[in-house]
């Protein structure tokens, strides 16, 4: 039997998931444990964001998540309707897909201040620090990628599963779940850059401009004048339900 830790989003349709471990198909198949560190897999009911936000919570534990889609676009969530289709599943656990995601990891400098590592599921950007100024920047990569200049309002360094985040919604290319590449998007720039690139070190120097660095949607660090990217060793393993198409609905929102 399974020790899992559930976490769901405050929406009412994750709710009910709370509920499904109080019916026999699903109690008789899972233990339901209140302490993260003693959890076997980690169930995430909402959506991508609240799956976003148990990996910062729990990945240290080295433990696959299990998503279910209680959100709007779910990209990396399994759909799951019932407490009978997820006793199935977990019956079945030795079928599932596991999927092994990379983390970014990222060196960041400012003016007068020590540099700084953080890691990112998603993404990491920079933006500028008020919304009615610019930043001006280089980026440069280690392999098939041509310096760049880039002149707006910053931009976006994006994990295959991050693609689909803020790097879609400022246009960028969508890339396939477990890909060594690395997605570069600026973000309403005067010099637009939207590329797809191998995985490597990417260095980021502001030129000109007050700007701010961001870790899938958290501001780290202020006045940033230089940061690394790289792909790191540490990663998140998400699980998907079998026959499940996992990338199917990246492609086709």
């Amino acid at each position: 039997m399974k020790k899992v830790y559930l976490l769901t989003s405050k929406d009412g349709r994750a709710a009910e998931v709370k509920r499904w471990f109080k019916e026999k198909s699903l109690s008789n198949s899972v233990e339901l444990t209140a302490k993260a560190a003693k959890a076997d897999l980690f169930i995430v009911a909402g959506g991508d964001g609240t799956l976003l936000h148990a990996i910062s919570l729990f990945r240290k534990y080295n433990k696959p998540f299990f998503g279910l889609n209680r959100g709007t676009s779910g990209f990396l969530l399994n759909q799951i309707n019932s407490a009978e289709e997820l006793a199935r599943v977990i019956e079945k656990f030795e079928k599932c897909k596991l999927v092994k995601l990379r983390l970014l990891k990222g060196s960041f400098s400012a003016s007068g201040r020590r540099r700084q590592i953080f890691y990112a599921f998603n993404d990491f950007y920079v933006k500028a620090a008020r919304g009615n100024e610019r930043i001006i920047g280089a980026i440069r990569g280690a392999k098939n990628f041509p310096a760049h200049v880039f002149d707006g309002d910053g931009i976006i360094i994006s994990t295959p599963q991050g693609s689909t985040a803020y790097n879609y919604a400022a246009g960028g290319s969508i890339l396939s779940l477990g890909a060594k590449q690395l997605a570069v998007k600026s973000i309403c720039s005067k010099k637009p850059l939207s590329a797809v690139v191998p995985e490597q070190k990417i260095t980021v120097e502001i030129i000109r401009g007050k700007a701010a660095a961001f870790a899938d949607h958290k501001k780290i660090m202020s006045g940033v004048r230089k940061f690394i990217i790289k792909p790191s060793a540490d990663s998140v393993e998400l699980v998907f339900k079998p026959g499940y198409d996992f990338e199917i609905k990246r492609w086709r929102e």
